[in-house]
């Protein structure tokens, strides 16, 4: 706002302002019956809205503010129109830097980690090595879900070990017989190579929900409980009744 020029077309501050609201407000038209069918009828009095920022500018500046003598007083005869920054809305801060600027990458759905994560790295690495950033700025990753998937794998493939070890060891100290053991632990990694292949044939990927689903613990029980019933029946069988 130019105050002088203001005062030059004896417009006032509100005026201005109440000009610019009425000539972006929707207005309502009521309903258009066609057969069955109605449909709303509405003008949307947005600013701009046919073309894009140049546009916008064009019709605040001819928006009538008052009428001096038969004359006109538009927008642009007492203002200067211009695009402005946007609101900020948030801060964002990271260890000792009170403001950083962060951005989130969504994989889209049923994506693969591995492959999407890979060509995420990639990007990033060439926005470094050509300088894409002003001078000063980096792409540092704070949170990587690779590193959660492969812990997720990790700790897989490990309860697979340690449970096979365990059960085989139980089975010793209980049951007293090798074999049933033995048969009892490698039914581990068997059901869990048919669980992996029905992942692979419905084409589900390898994510928290679908690897924590896999647990030996649930697929060794029945096994346990079988064999206990085998080798009780067998030992009876073997002493007499």
């Amino acid at each position: 706002m130019d105050p002088y020029r203001l005062r030059g077309h004896a417009v006032g501050l509100s005026a201005v302002i109440g000009a610019i609201q009425n000539a972006n407000q929707n207005v309502g038209g009521q309903r258009l019956f066609m057969g069955e069918q109605s449909y709303d009828v509405r003008g949307v009095g947005l600013l701009g809205a046919r073309a894009p920022q140049v546009s916008a500018e064009r019709d605040i500046e001819n928006i009538v503010v008052a009428e001096l003598k038969g004359t006109p007083v538009r927008v642009k005869d007492v203002a200067d129109v211009d695009i402005g920054y946007a609101p900020r809305l948030g801060i964002v801060g990271y260890d000792d830097q009170p403001d950083v600027v962060q951005g989130i990458v969504l994989m889209r759905y049923g994506g693969e980690t591995q492959p999407t994560l890979e060509g995420l790295h990639a990007r990033v690495e060439y926005i470094r090595q050509n300088h894409v950033l002003p001078p000063g700025m980096d792409v540092e990753p704070y949170y990587d879900r690779g590193a959660l998937v492969k812990l997720t794998t990790h700790t897989v493939i490990e309860n697979l070990i340690v449970g096979m070890v365990l059960v085989t060891v139980i089975l010793l100290v209980f049951l007293g017989h090798t074999r049933a053991a033995l048969i009892t632990a490698v039914n581990i990694p068997l059901a869990l190579l048919v669980a992996f292949c029905g992942l692979v044939a419905t084409n589900t990927s390898a994510n928290l929900i679908s690897l924590g689903a896999v647990d030996f613990g649930i697929v060794v029980d029945s096994t346990v409980i079988m064999m206990e019933n085998i080798s009780a029946t067998w030992v009876r069988t073997e002493k007499g009744p």
